[in-house]
């Protein structure tokens, strides 16, 4: 396995296992659950855009014409930049002190 995908398998899954324990996570105000009531569809976004990312660069690295190549990899990269930024969006959205969400 790439170490990308490696990554990314790690992270849907660690994010898998937050999206499982949302009322758990709370304090006197509200619930992290209530906080990001969209975090499933959020974790499933950074898994397809994270594996468009990767396939992406796979085919960029395979590509023969240089300008083909060039225009797969910086897509892979936006694509993959985009699944991240989507997820750190819900870690601020997570924050129950002084967050977005409240």
């Amino acid at each position: 396995m790439h170490g990308g995908s490696g990554a990314l398998v790690a992270n849907g899954v660690v994010y898998g296992v937050l999206a499982g324990q949302l009322e758990l996570l709370a304090n006197e105000l509200a619930s992290v659950a209530q906080l990001v009531p969209s975090l499933p569809a959020c974790v499933a976004a950074f898994a397809v855009l994270g594996l468009a990312g990767e396939v992406a660069a796979f085919c960029g690295v395979r590509a023969r014409n240089s300008r083909r190549r060039l225009a797969l990899l910086i897509a892979g990269a936006t694509l993959a930049l985009a699944g991240i930024f989507v997820m750190r969006f819900v870690f601020y959205m997570t924050h129950l002190a002084a967050g977005l969400g409240v």
